[in-house]
């Protein structure tokens, strides 16, 4: 008897006793059950005094309770009872859902801060109503965590009415909101939102530089929908937020050409359970080879393993259409649109636009995709859900399938699950598994049944695991002629309406688990879809209160349609789910299952699978091919075996176990860092909420000075001087030497010294100048300390598995090592970098306004912190490392972009009108467009004031420097009266003037300058002109100036503008290409001459073999006895001319490209057909040209330059085109 039999025996005795016992004394849940039927009963007695209640009674009621609490009169637990019979009355008037009994018991649960499981089907939406209007009087935010946007719009609409009836604000938080959006969401009573954007939102928060940009002010209350999906399958996957790292971008597409070249089994491995690809040693010396790399284990090449194991693994493990999709995005640098990888939810089969995966693995994903693959990330900030969610005061959930991990609920969350009973019986009927033999057989069969049933008009959902799962099968019933819709991450805009029809006679809705959990599926069709539908029809709003008669008629029209519709379906059957696969948990069968069967209706489940599916394959990979040999299955026989279904619910157990060691380490591991980000982020919100930083910042210098004291011991010259350079303060020699003496040192004589020349500078700066640059100082300190923390603990955790070859327990190790490297670096840094810049950092004070200069580095005006040496002082500082007035070197600058957003913001708002729009003139749109919709109301204000004070030609010149959305502003302003001011401008400047400005200013800013232009002289200069300048001046102006002017011209140049326009546009796009083409040999230059765009390894390959076979040739030489030193000199010159070959070609190529561009800029003045000089007030714009190549060095058999070369001046422009003199480029 095998051991596993053995286990299976002791698992059913065990169960069998444990069944005894629930019979003879009751389980715990039912007693809990018991307990709360008084609760229950004194509710239903107020339900008479609620009905009798009208709308501002009900509101009055819930204030007057509020107060109460408010005011510490009453708990929530004293005014319960009322709440939840007011909550119900107002669900019964805008909804006409009455809650019962069951959901009230629920609803008691969540309260108690405990999960809640009830079937699906049973209404836990309506549920959670009870739990979150009571908790709302705390005057404390309450959370609905759901597990998609989706669920979370839809519920926080569908429940509005209710809060709205009861006095109560609610809102939902979308990923595609921005931060200034969210604030007031999260400001709401109560908030709906997902996971992932909540623990983001955190992540966020404690990035931000002052309090007015956080959005999650108090984590009080949170119930969590379709927790175990959250808090266990999703728990696996920290959330990170990250920022680029460095840049190996070449490595990616070089390891996917190596990998590609492997071969499966001979070069590396595949582990499917653990989801990983290895080298073996043959494919560690083959991967050499192809990358002409001597060894992987010398310095500069130990990286690559683990570049070429990602690609392994987008290969063998990662396929499209099931882990993850290609789809069209928009690049939020430029605009365009690009293809772009997006990971597919395993469990909810949903896209999770914006999340990648870590480690590299996604831009190998992307290489192997053909995409280019964007920059590598370093981590900034991170959290698990588990440490997130036990943050809260009070954490609920509910969810159909709990109580199969009630374990670990209480153990990790000290959550305790309650099952709630069903309101009526459950009348499903679940099917024994249907299992085949190989995947094309359980294919066809399925199709076979969809058509069965398809055939009596019962509507069947079929569940399939992935996105190419359900396009297969959608491919099979397309070819049989089979009617039917698709619901899969790629076509989720639709997911509404399948939804809400999937339910309806003869609907067939092939999904993935977009249609699983949270899915209500309503028999006949969704009664609230087709009410919001008949409502918009009748142009009426769900909800008005002002017109609940109309409404409530139109609802009960609705509801006859509608149950008659689910008549008809229940006598058919109910709804069919037909299931393709087993998951790997069991919990989302059966959720899968719970689509059909609710409120007690009728339906049937069965799943179809085959001893081919994944899960039985890298589970039981051995005892499958056992199975198949015992059971004699012929080609299309079915199986009904207790045995194989014991077998599947086996693999199942052992994927849950595995997930669960999985989270139990993640959370083992977070913990300790989930102690330090805990201090770290208190320290941090103490800075923002304006704690008087003297006493931590004189601590900081104190350990500072103390510890390099102890550096320096006996050294008191060189402590001395120490203190100059780090604090600038003058240290006299006693007390130097009392500090590092080796007896009894002591630093208090030198830190009265540094503590009085601080409150010297804080009495300069004076109190709100000192907040600022002490918060500043500690902020960006603890930030970017911080962040280069995360980087150093995610190489910890990298490596730390390896310590188990050392018999060392890696845990144990990392927890060990994580806490030294907290306190002995982290907090240390933290000290210096505060204590070395107090003292030193320079404050800003110009004398009057200053213009930002045009290098992006706006100055603002006025006292102020220069936040990292941006805008110090009047006029322009040196930059980093030269002398200053005082000759002390100034802070290093760096650029605009590298500040955080919050500092961009905080940096902007103290500019003057004038500064700031010079500033958002010259800034890239991908940083200028949110710091404008950030802009606060006065700054906006102070826009428009200063624009109004312009004159017309100081109006035009701003006008058109602004990007759309300020110019939009300040001209619907300045209005008509601004559009005269500036017409007058135009109108005192000459024709051909008048006309370059035309051309060169926006569109809209044109179309407000054109009434006051005299068309007709703009006509009369040009007819002055001959026929090309006419063209070329018609071809490159705007096409609606171009329109208002060409009614007055000659019908011979009219006739011409179409085809000019065509040759002027196909010039722009070749120039555009040979620029790209420079571009392109420019940066295969720098890469070196072993290099091609992709690094080309067979190239590399081959210039290795062509030194192995030149150093053969020479061993043989030395062989037949000529001079080592002759033989040393041919092998160097042999090695000079194989790596110089390469570079040689790369050169010409890149040279001639320069040349081509060169000659097309000197030749701007050559016309072309249809085309003459350009007016000279128009000197920028260029010339189509028909530009001619220049020659490459062109040499001869022996490599001499060819005869242009012969009488070149050394001082002259060499002849190849390349623009450098001839001494500098091939006179050499």
């Amino acid at each position: 008897m095998s051991w596993d039999n053995i286990t299976d025996k002791f698992s059913s005795v065990g169960e069998g006793v444990g069944r005894f016992a629930k019979r003879l004394f009751g389980s715990e849940n039912e007693r809990e059950i018991k307990r709360l039927t008084p609760v229950i009963a004194e509710i239903n007695e107020l339900e008479s005094w609620a009905t009798g209640l009208d709308r501002e009674q009900v509101r009055a009621e819930v204030e007057v309770m509020r107060q109460s609490v408010r005011d510490g009169k009453a708990t929530l637990d004293d005014v319960l009872t009322k709440m939840f019979a007011l909550t119900r009355e107002a669900s019964q008037r805008t909804l006409g859902m009455r809650h019962y009994d069951v959901q009230l018991v629920g609803g008691f649960v969540l309260h108690q801060g405990k999960i809640a499981e009830m079937m699906t089907g049973e209404g836990k939406t309506l549920m959670a109503t009870l739990a979150l209007a009571l908790n709302a009087l705390s005057d404390r935010p309450c959370y609905l965590v759901t597990v998609n946007d989706y669920l979370a719009r839809r519920d926080a609409e569908w429940m509005k009415p209710i809060y709205e009836y009861l006095g109560l604000t609610v809102g939902s938080i979308q990923s595609d909101l921005d931060p200034s959006s969210r604030k007031p969401v999260y400001a709401c009573d109560i908030v709906y939102a997902t996971n992932n954007e909540l623990g983001f939102d955190y992540l966020r928060d404690n990035m931000k530089t002052s309090l007015g940009g956080q959005v999650q002010k108090d984590l009080y209350f949170a119930i969590v929908d379709e927790v175990d999906s959250i808090l266990i399958d999703e728990a696996r996957t920290p959330l990170i937020i990250s920022g680029p790292a460095e840049d190996h971008v070449g490595r990616y597409k070089e390891a996917d050409t190596v990998a590609r070249a492997l071969v499966a089994e001979e070069h590396y491995e595949v582990k499917e359970k653990e989801r990983m690809a290895s080298l073996t040693e043959e494919g560690i010396v083959k991967a050499q080879e192809l990358l002409g790399v001597e060894s992987f284990y010398v310095p500069g090449f130990e990286d690559w393993p683990h570049y070429i194991e990602n690609a392994l693994r987008a290969h063998s493990l990662y396929e499209l259409d099931k882990e993850y999709v290609v789809e069209e995005s928009e690049d939020p640098h430029t605009g365009m649109m690009r293809p772009e990888v997006v990971i597919v939810d395993e469990f909810t089969g949903r896209k999770m636009a914006g999340r990648r995966w870590s480690d590299g693995l996604h831009q190998a994903v992307e290489v192997k995709e053909g995409l280019e693959p964007k920059q590598e990330t370093q981590t900034l900030a991170t959290i698990t859900f588990q440490n997130y969610f036990r943050m809260f005061d009070k954490l609920a959930g509910m969810t159909g399938t709990a109580l199969t991990e009630a374990g670990e609920f209480h153990k990790i969350y000290e959550l305790d699950v309650v099952s709630v009973p069903t309101n009526r019986p459950i009348a499903r009927d679940d099917k024994i598994d249907t299992v085949y033999r190989t995947l094309p057989e359980k294919w066809n069969a399925i199709c076979d049944e969809i058509e069965r049933v398809h055939g009596t008009g019962q509507p069947v959902l079929v569940g399939t695991a992935s996105v190419d799962n359900s396009e297969h099968l959608s491919k099979l019933l397309k070819d049989r002629g089979v009617p039917h819709e698709v619901l899969n991450a790629k076509n989720h805009e639709r997911e509404a309406h399948i939804v809400a029809m999937a339910g309806t006679k003869g609907a067939i809705t092939v999904s993935t688990n977009m249609a699983g959990r949270g899915t209500d599926i309503k028999l006949g069709g969704n009664f609230e879809y087709m009410l919001s539908n008949a409502l918009e029809e009748a142009g009426l709003v769900e909800g008005d209160l002002e017109k609940l008669d109309e409404i409530a008629a139109v609802r009960e029209r609705v509801e006859k349609e509608s149950e008659a519709a689910e008549a008809e379906v229940l006598a058919l059957g109910g709804l069919y789910v037909l299931g393709t696969e087993r998951h790997e948990a069991r919990r989302i069968d059966n959720q899968l299952r719970g689509r059909t069967g609710r409120q007690g209706n009728v339906g049937e489940t069965r799943f179809f699978l085959s001893l081919q599916d994944p899960l039985m394959r890298i589970f039981y990979r051995d005892w499958v091919v056992n199975a198949m040999e015992r059971l004699g299955m012929s080609e299309g026989q079915p199986i009904e075996s207790g045995m194989v279904t014991r077998q599947v619910a086996r693999a199942q157990k052992k994927v849950e176990d595995r997930n669960f060691e999985i989270r139990k380490n993640l959370l083992e591991y977070d913990e300790v860092m989930d102690h330090q980000r805990t201090e770290i982020y208190a320290a941090r919100q103490a800075v923002l909420e304006g704690e008087n930083l003297r006493d931590r910042i004189l601590i900081m210098m104190t350990n500072l000075v103390d510890r390099t004291a102890g550096i320096f011991e006996g050294d008191a010259e060189g402590f001395i001087d120490w203190c100059q350079k780090t604090f600038d303060v003058e240290i006299s020699p006693a007390a130097a030497a009392t500090a590092v003496s080796p007896d009894r040192p002591s630093v208090d004589s030198v830190m009265e010294t540094i503590t009085a020349r601080y409150d010297e500078r804080r009495e300069e700066w004076g109190e709100k100048l000192t907040e600022r640059i002490e918060s500043y100082l500690v902020l960006t300190a603890i930030d970017q300390k911080w962040k280069d923390h995360l980087h150093a603990m995610d190489a910890l955790k990298a490596g730390i598995g390896l310590r188990g070859y050392a018999q060392e327990d890696p845990k144990i190790a990392y927890k060990k090592e994580a806490t030294e490297l907290f306190a002995a670096n982290l907090l240390p840094a933290i000290e210096s970098d505060v204590s070395s810049k107090i003292l030193r950092i320079e404050v800003g004070q110009p004398e009057g306004e200053r213009p930002a200069d045009r290098s992006g580095e706006a100055a603002p005006g006025g006292d102020q912190l220069a936040p990292r040496g941006i805008g110090q002082g009047a006029g322009r500082p040196p930059q980093g490392g030269q002398p200053g007035a005082d000759g002390q070197p100034e802070p290093k600058k760096i650029r605009f972009d590298e500040l955080t957003f919050d500092q961009q913001k905080q940096f902007i708002h103290q500019l003057d009108a004038n500064q700031r729009l010079t500033l958002m003139a010259q800034m890239p749109k991908e940083l200028r467009d949110p710091l404008i919709e950030a802009f606060e109301p006065a700054a906006v204000e102070q826009h428009r004031e200063f624009a109004s004070g312009l004159d017309g030609n100081q109006q035009l010149s701003l006008l058109a420097q602004m990007p759309p959305a300020i110019r939009g502003d300040l001209m619907e302003h300045l209005g008509s009266e601004g559009a005269v001011k500036r017409q007058d401008f135009v109108k005192t400047l000459e024709v051909e003037q008048q006309l370059n400005v035309l051309a060169q200013v926006p569109e809209e800013l044109r179309a407000s300058l054109l009434p006051g232009v005299e068309i007709e002289k703009l006509q009369a200069f040009l007819k002055g002109l001959d026929l090309d300048k006419q063209l070329t001046i018609l071809v490159q102006i705007p096409a609606d100036l171009r329109e208002a002017m060409t009614p007055g011209l000659d019908e011979e140049i009219v006739a011409k503008i179409p085809e000019a326009i065509q040759q002027f546009e196909a010039y722009k796009v070749q120039m555009a290409q040979q620029q790209e083409a420079q571009k392109q040999q420019q940066q295969q230059q720098m890469r070196g001459p072993a290099a091609s765009s992709a690094f080309d390894v067979m190239k590399r390959q081959k210039m290795i073999e062509e030194q192995r076979r030149r150093a053969e040739e020479a061993a043989r030489q030395q062989a037949a006895g000529e001079s080592s030193t002759v033989e040393a000199n041919e092998a160097q010159a042999s090695g000079t001319q194989a790596s110089g070959t390469q570079a040689s070609e790369t050169q010409a190529s890149g040279t001639q490209a320069s040349g081509t561009q060169a000659s097309g800029t000197q030749a701007s003045g050559t016309r072309t057909p249809g085309s003459g000089p350009a007016p000279e007030s128009r000197p920028s714009s260029p010339r189509p040209a028909a530009t001619a190549r220049r020659p490459a060095a062109a040499t001869n058999a022996v490599g001499e330059l060819g005869p242009e070369f012969k009488n070149a001046a050394r001082n002259e422009p060499c002849p190849c085109g390349s623009g450098k003199k001839f001494k500098k480029c091939h006179g050499r």
